[in-house]
């Protein structure tokens, strides 16, 4: 399986045998700040045991021992044939929150979204049959890459019609499509949702930085204005090794 992996990463780390603090615990502290300050990405390979005993003066158990403590933490996984990475760590979000950047920050992730295209261009057939217009009228779209956590977790994709009065005139120059789209999203009133599980293809695993033939957990969206017109398509691919779905539903007991 060919993986789209970060290099091994060489941090400087410093060993101080004056200090009180076992060898194991200096270390873990300084990988675990490394890690948290972001100098250690998600993904990234540490060098591997005996490398960085010998670098640093100290056993392989003892560094055996720090590396162990993070996994116990869950910052960093071990794999036989893949190495030592920095983990990515899994959101766990409500379905209709998932790709809301302000819920996500409030859940204590870090998201950002940047934005990898933004066209106005004609309907075709498929998303001309979903956003209930005829084929070539105008549509915006917008597709961007969300991230939580220094991690690519999302390929967002969005499809609105230019002739309902969705844009502003001046939408696309702004700059501001994150704001024009959680407006539009505000005024309407029912959304129908698809989810489908299935393979990452070549370009999603370059952009998302996993694995080809990953798993990804496919969004289809259709919202619907409070007069009942479709005002956005969305079709969304997340990383399914990031990504837990929970729901809340409520249950009836019979007497």
């Amino acid at each position: 399986m060919r993986t789209t992996g970060h290099p091994i990463t060489p941090l400087t780390l410093t060993i101080d045998r004056n200090d009180k603090a076992p060898l194991y615990r200096q270390l873990s502290i300084q990988l675990r700040s490394a890690i948290s300050l972001g100098r250690l990405p998600p993904g990234s390979r540490l060098e591997n045991e005996i490398t960085l005993a010998g670098r640093l003066g100290i056993s392989r158990p003892t560094v055996r021992r720090a590396i162990q403590e993070l996994v116990a933490d869950g910052l960093i996984s071990r794999r036989r044939g893949i190495g030592t990475r920095v983990a990515h760590i899994r959101i766990h979000t409500r379905l209709d929150r998932i790709d809301t950047v302000k819920t996500l920050a409030q859940e204590g992730h870090r998201p950002t979204t940047s934005v990898l295209e933004s066209t106005i261009e004609p309907a075709i057939g498929d998303i001309a049959e979903q956003l209930e217009i005829p084929v070539g009228e105008p549509v915006l779209y917008v597709r961007r890459l969300l991230s939580a956590n220094r991690s690519p977790l999302a390929i967002l994709e969005n499809f609105l019609p230019a002739a309902r009065g969705t844009l502003a005139a001046d939408a696309l120059d702004s700059g501001d499509l994150h704001t024009l789209l959680r407006s539009i999203i505000r005024r309407t009133s029912t959304v129908a949702e698809q989810l489908t599980a299935r393979a990452s293809t070549l370009e999603e695993s370059i952009l998302l930085g996993a694995a080809l033939d990953g798993p990804i957990l496919e969004r289809h969206r259709i919202t619907r204005s409070a007069e009942g017109r479709v005002v956005d398509a969305a079709r969304q691919a997340y990383r399914g090794d990031l990504i837990a779905i929970r729901s809340e539903t409520g249950t009836t007991t019979e007497p």
